[in-house]
């Protein structure tokens, strides 16, 4: 593990370095991870059918919420979370869920997956097309990797708000993806991918704002939109 590597673990494993929040809206927050788990559900039923053998991966589950409604949603199925800080392990490892700790961005794990998805933490890694490329050898063939919401290089809203609430310190490596990076890495993967955007995640507690954005296309355009990751891997391999 290289010192870049190790240094970044070491900040996003903090237990007191906490995200703010520019609004403080609760039912904002619900709305959102309500949109979030609604993503991630039609994605995973249109791309692969879950049975009792299937197995889903959570990245950087934090808290917690979505890996317990998707754990609750596809209940017959494995579903396994990692994280790097210890007491989000905890908490959900005495609530009897199967979640474990990594202290590797390159982290070692036994099973193989139907599923692996995460939440704006790609661009957390120091090395993340080598990472995209671990976990797409953890997938079973005609698995998908999914990454609804990650910013980048020219993230101009995102760039924004964290210099406004001071988020630096938690985003050391934040802001390093770029879109045609990772289409073309992309490439050496799979030839099955998608990497577009995806709307401000702020506009979910706004449902008629929402709309008007969504209906004027306005969340497919580049630089105030999160990028999605989508890659599907063959089903002969």
């Amino acid at each position: 593990m290289t010192d870049k590597s190790k240094n970044n673990l070491i900040i996003q494993s903090s237990e007191v370095v906490k995200y703010n929040s520019l609004i403080k809206n609760s039912k904002m927050h619900e709305l959102k991870e309500l949109y979030l788990f609604d993503s991630l559900t039609k994605i995973i039923d249109s791309n692969v059918k879950i049975t009792s053998n299937s197995t889903i991966l959570e990245l950087g589950f934090n808290e917690g919420t979505r890996l317990k409604k998707i754990a609750s949603y596809y209940k017959d199925s494995k579903v396994i979370g990692i994280e790097v800080r210890q007491s989000c392990v905890d908490k959900l490892v005495n609530e009897g869920y199967d979640c474990r700790l990594v202290n590797e961005e390159i982290f070692e794990i036994n099973e193989k997956f139907d599923v692996i998805y995460g939440y704006l933490m790609v661009h957390h890694l120091s090395i993340p097309y080598d990472y995209l490329k671990h976990l797409y050898s953890l997938l079973k063939p005609g698995g998908i990797l999914f990454f609804p919401n990650e910013s980048y290089s020219t993230h101009i809203i995102g760039i924004i708000l964290n210099t406004i609430t001071g988020n630096w310190k938690y985003e050391t490596n934040m802001f390093k993806l770029s879109r045609r990076k990772l289409i073309k890495e992309c490439h050496k993967i799979s030839n099955n991918f998608y990497i577009g955007y995806n709307g401000l995640l702020i506009l979910y507690g706004f449902p008629k704002l929402n709309k008007i954005y969504r209906t004027l296309n306005l969340h497919k355009l580049p630089f105030f939109n999160d990028l999605s990751i989508f890659i599907k891997k063959d089903s002969n391999i």
